[in-house]
């Protein structure tokens, strides 16, 4: 079991995450209450939704791919 935490865009969060052989549960996660503009609080809640319910990822070229159990995906790329 791991931690993982980072920005959500307005808010920071962060919670435990176990992952093997292309499965992924993220567990206990919370994030901090900040207020943002509406669009950035609706991009986060989207963000933190997928991240709350991943099953799967895997590795795209250089991407982090993760897909939650209702198919949404999230794409992670590395920072410059």
């Amino acid at each position: 079991e791991d931690r993982i935490s980072g920005a959500a865009g307005c808010n920071s969060y962060f919670g435990i995450y176990e992952a093997e052989n292309g499965a992924i549960d993220v567990r206990a996660l919370g994030h901090t209450e900040r207020a943002c503009d509406a669009p950035v609080m609706t991009m986060e809640q989207s963000f933190l939704s997928v991240l709350d319910k991943a099953e799967s990822y895997r590795r795209q070229d250089d991407r982090l791919v993760i897909t939650a159990e209702d198919g949404h995906n999230l794409v992670l790329t590395p920072s410059a």
